[in-house]
């Protein structure tokens, strides 16, 4: 897999399992990757299910630097995400 970024719909967990978050990154094939994953807004679920994945980042697109995306091997993005990184990264 080349792509370096990943643009998915939406991520909705209706609970905070760290073992739902590891499936769909392995569905993705991003399970051996360092993952940054963007989103807009908070989502707790999401947040808390990531903690315990090592190779994995959270951060609200808005609050995205560059260290952070340049330093992973996959920028993952919600759709959400990406539109406010295109506002961010634009001006």
């Amino acid at each position: 897999q080349n792509e370096k970024i990943v643009v998915i719909d939406q991520i909705n967990l209706p609970e905070a399992k760290t073992k739902q978050m590891s499936s769909i990154l392995d569905k993705l094939g991003l399970e051996r990757k360092k993952c940054l994953l963007l989103d807009e807004g908070e989502n707790r679920n999401l947040v808390l299910s990531l903690r315990n994945l090592q190779k994995v980042r959270y951060s609200r697109a808005l609050l995205a630097n560059t260290y952070d995306i340049v330093n992973a091997d996959i920028l993952l993005l919600t759709r959400a995400g990406l539109t406010k990184v295109e506002e961010v990264f634009s001006s």
